[in-house]
């Protein structure tokens, strides 16, 4: 929800593309997948908001939305430059060691220059915030410093901001507030230290979620804030926000309803012995006579996991013993280990008995297994 200075109409596209032809013809994609083509030279201005670019352009061949009133005017240029493609496939040439390959193609198969305009959008990032706080609170704010803030430290803020997620062009927007007097908290992990830094008077702070850190951007205000649209878009926000808490919730219950589902059926199963054997028996190859059940450890970075694992058995023709090969494939089953455990160090043999084994010392590939 929003109200303000009207800005137009455009197209709402949520890519624009980063070249045209060289008599400036370039396509966006709709919404509805719809491919269009455009002409630079009517396109009259670009903005940006949460997401999608609007594109005011002389005699739209398509329907136009309303720009909303806090969106970023971009600055756009554009720029002839020669680029080099590939002869088979016209996707731009790349470079691995000073060796021409395509990336769509894998191989190279040749290339060629062709003539293109090089589209830029690009703004301040200061600038942005400028122009948007002006339109949100109706009052000249201008730059005046900024912190940061890691996992490492940082400039901590003493005060609380309102929670407003906005996505700018080059601003993701977090939290907004008006402080009197605000103040910051330096601290660092290498430093038992801390340090206070303050400011006298009123000022805008918006919090931007950058790479790896947050950025605290405090603005000073030329008059008084027209807090109108302000308390608008935080109300919008919240019940947004309520919502998807709501759905977060429904979602957390229906997986929780799911997965108790899943167990009872689990456990209706396989918690019925004679299914899991016959599950077993099922899975062994035609000449094996039998399979036995054990655990393997694997040394993990800073633990161990213990795997259960399942290998054919075969009886031996020289007593009533048994052996087996770990060369040989492993027994997959779709069993949890829950319901497998109280077998290990087990085997089940094809008549559905179950017996104790012994696992004797590896001879070649081959293993004794001794009846416990």
């Amino acid at each position: 929800m929003e109200s303000g200075s009207y800005l137009g109409s455009g197209i709402q596209v949520n890519k624009i593309p980063s070249h045209a032809s060289q008599n400036g013809n370039f396509k966006i994609k709709l919404a509805d997948e719809q491919e269009v083509e455009l002409n630079i030279a009517n396109v009259q201005a670009i903005y940006y908001y949460n997401g999608y670019y609007y594109i005011v352009y002389n005699n739209s061949p398509v329907q136009t939305v309303p720009i909303p009133y806090l969106a970023t005017k971009l600055n756009f240029a554009v720029k002839g430059i020669q680029k080099e493609i590939c002869k088979k496939c016209g996707s731009e040439i790349e470079y691995d060691a000073d060796e021409p390959y395509c990336p769509y193609c894998g191989d190279y198969y040749g290339s060629k220059y062709v003539s293109l305009l090089k589209i830029t959008l690009d703004i301040d990032q200061k600038a942005e915030l400028e122009q948007f706080l002006n339109k949100l609170f109706k009052t000249n704010v201008k730059y005046y410093k900024d912190y940061w803030w890691t996992i490492a430290g940082g400039y901590f803020p003493n005060f609380k901001l309102q929670k407003l997620k906005i996505t700018l062009y080059r601003n993701d927007i977090q939290e907004i507030g008006i402080i009197q007097n605000p103040s910051f908290e330096e601290s660092h992990w290498d430093d038992f230290e801390k340090y206070q830094h303050s400011h006298e008077g009123k000022f805008i702070i918006v919090k931007v979620d950058a790479p790896r850190k947050y950025i605290y951007y405090l603005f000073t205000l030329s008059s008084e804030p027209d807090l109108t649209l302000f308390n608008s878009l935080l109300a919008e926000f919240q019940k947004q926000e309520e919502e998807r808490q709501r759905k977060a919730e429904e979602e957390r219950k229906k997986r929780e309803e799911e997965e108790r589902k899943r167990k009872e059926e689990e456990l209706k199963k396989w918690g019925d012995e004679n299914n899991v054997i016959k599950e077993i028996i099922s899975k062994a190859p035609d000449w094996a006579d039998g399979v036995i059940i054990k655990t393997k450890t694997i040394k993990g970075e800073d633990d161990y996991d213990v795997i259960i694992q399942l290998y054919p058995i075969k009886k031996s023709s020289w007593n009533n013993d048994y052996y087996t090969s770990f060369e040989w494939k492993p027994v997959f089953v779709n069993i949890p280990d829950q319901y497998l455990s109280k077998f290990t160090q087990k085997a089940i043999l094809k008549n559905g008995q179950i017996v104790s084994v012994k696992l004797g010392e590896q001879k070649g590939k081959y293993t004794p297994i001794s009846l416990a």
